[in-house]
């Protein structure tokens, strides 16, 4: 005969039959793929194609963290929120590459699956990049950071010159590009061997276009984001032309006059703005252009993942990008080389971000996770704890987040009987930055032209053989705020080179030069700079405008 205990146990048993057990498998891609590779615009000429030159990603640091989500991430998130689940056997989870196997009750799969897709919208949601390039002959230069309504103003009824769009997420960059590539014949090799010569013509590359790589990050509270952007932009004045080397025998070599500009810089936007890069000048250093990349994100979701956590973004503290100088273009002499990033003022190492977190809340530190997972940081907590974190981010980001508007500006100095408000300006550059990143830019006309001769021998031939380089004629400058007090400190390097129009020059029986006469100026500055206050550099280069010689000088200014 049973016992009572036992039969009681064998009958409730029978009476609540288990959960039926079962298995789904989920994709993870959405949340974990690696960001795909990007092409980096190229940098310091467009004489030569860039895919063949080494690249200069300015934006995308090597040290810099994966901005996605990890599959033990995940699991671990998902394993936190079904804890009871996870411990009482009624859930299994494992994630293999980038995919996540749950198995276990229905009903917990059933909430495995909406805390997922809670995280996906949460973290993926589409950001829309509009990069336009405008001819700024006709109209005057636009403040640096536009908000929706100003860069609706300003774009309208005005079709850019070159507009690329793409879509993508926080933290992800992409590259834009519209680009012509044209084949010119760049130079003449020689070959000698005995008695016989042999002319072999270089074939090269240049382009007309942009491209651009761009790296938004969606800020926390509010809808700001921050943009990354490095470009180059090129645009062919006039013809090619095709001088003969003088050499017999020889091809002509073609001389492409590109108008081009290189640059990098970064600010905050809100959504619906633009950033402008304005790059304005006399003819004699380059075009006319205006830059602007507008980003675009869909309303945000609610930041419901779970009750007790939120997930919040972080990347533009935690990413290292723009914080490594560039080498300056091509012909700009300088000693300079590219090292490794030198994180600034707006840069968390994410143990630190949180340990900066956790110190702001005092004793309720221990009664809070806080988890840095690639661009986002994931916290746990009551709701009071969440909104003091949710705050706390958010003053850290704003006081560290700062655009500042940095402006070069070259006057052509009047004559005794000219107006000084006319005269024209020989650079006048305005782009934004944020403070602790680098800036920089590049604007200028590059041209190859020939510039020497070598003498070729090999027993009874000899040949003459044209060398062609590369001469540019602009500035470059690179340059990093920090705020000091009420005022911000500027560490900038300025290099200028005023090329005159090179003439060609016979030399030799049979030989062509080209000879060049340039003027280089250089100006440093290290030191604390007021919000709009004026810094004079001194004498920039002589210029020739209407047929005279014009001195000229140079300042830069601040504001934000």
């Amino acid at each position: 005969m049973l016992c009572p205990a036992f039969t009681v146990l064998l009958a409730t048993s029978l009476a609540t039959p288990q959960e039926p057990r079962t298995s789904e498998v989920f994709s993870l891609q959405s949340l974990c793929a690696p960001p795909p590779p990007v092409l980096t615009p190229a940098w310091g000429t467009l004489l030569i194609d860039g895919r063949d030159r080494p690249p200069t990603n300015l934006v995308l640091a090597d040290s810099e963290q994966n901005p996605m989500l990890q599959p033990d991430d995940v699991v671990d998130l998902l394993r936190t929120w079904s804890a009871g689940a996870t411990e009482a056997g009624r859930l299994e989870l494992h994630a293999e590459g980038q995919q996540l196997t749950a198995s276990g009750e229905r009903a917990e799969i059933a909430i495995v699956r909406e805390r997922l897709k809670a995280l996906a919208l949460r973290t993926n949601r589409p950001v829309q990049i509009e990069l336009c390039v405008w001819d700024a002959a006709d109209r005057e230069s636009p403040v640096a950071v536009l908000d929706a309504a100003a860069y609706l103003r300003f774009a309208g009824n005005r079709d850019p010159l070159w507009r690329c769009v793409t879509t993508t997420r926080h933290g992800i960059a992409v590259a834009l590009e519209h680009m012509r590539w044209s084949r010119y014949v760049g130079d003449v090799d020689v070959e000698v061997a005995q008695k016989q010569t042999m002319n072999d013509p270089v074939v090269r590359t240049y382009g007309e276009g942009t491209e651009a790589i761009v790296r938004p990050f969606q800020l926390a509270g509010g809808d700001d984001y921050v943009l990354h952007v490095q470009f180059a932009l090129g645009q062919r004045r006039g013809p090619v032309r095709s001088v003969a080397t003088g050499v017999p025998n020889s091809p002509e070599i073609e001389l492409p006059t590109l108008e081009t500009a290189f640059g990098a810089f970064s600010g905050r936007v809100t959504n619906g703005g633009a950033l402008a890069a304005t790059l304005r000048g006399h003819a004699s250093t380059g075009s006319a252009h205006i830059v602007t990349v507008r980003v675009v994100a869909r309303t945000p979701v609610a930041n419901t993942l779970q009750d007790g956590t939120v997930v919040l973004p972080i990347g533009a503290l935690v990413s290292d990008g723009l914080t490594q100088r560039a080498t300056p273009c091509e012909d700009f002499h300088d000693d300079s080389v590219p090292g490794e990033p030198q994180p600034g003022h707006d840069y968390f190492h994410p143990d630190r971000l949180t340990d900066l977190i956790r110190a702001e809340l005092g004793s309720d530190a221990d009664s809070v996770g806080l988890r840095c997972m690639g661009g986002w940081l994931v916290a746990s907590g009551s709701p009071e704890l969440l909104a003091k974190i949710a705050a706390s981010l958010q003053r850290l980001q704003d006081a560290a987040v700062r655009t500042v508007t940095f402006r070069h500006v070259t006057p052509i100095k009047p004559g005794p009987d000219e107006d000084a408000a006319t005269a024209p300006n020989l650079q006048d550059l305005t782009l934004p930055t944020l403070a602790g990143r680098e800036l920089t830019i590049g604007r200028g006309l590059e041209m190859p032209v020939l510039a020497d001769i070598n003498v070729e021998i090999a027993g009874e031939a000899g040949v003459l053989d044209p060398l062609v380089r590369l001469a540019q004629s602009g500035c470059w400058l690179r340059a990093r705020v920090a705020p000091v007090g009420d005022d911000m400190d500027l560490q900038m390097t300025l290099l200028g080179r005023h090329l005159a129009q090179p003439q060609s020059r016979s030399v030799m029986p049979g030989g062509m030069l080209m000879p060049t006469e340039t003027w280089f100026d250089r100006a440093n500055h290290a030191g604390t700079v007021g919000n709009g206050a004026t810094v004079e550099l001194g004498d920039g280069p002589t210029v020739l405008s209407e047929g005279r010689a014009r001195r000229t000088s140079q300042t830069i200014s601040l504001r934000w």
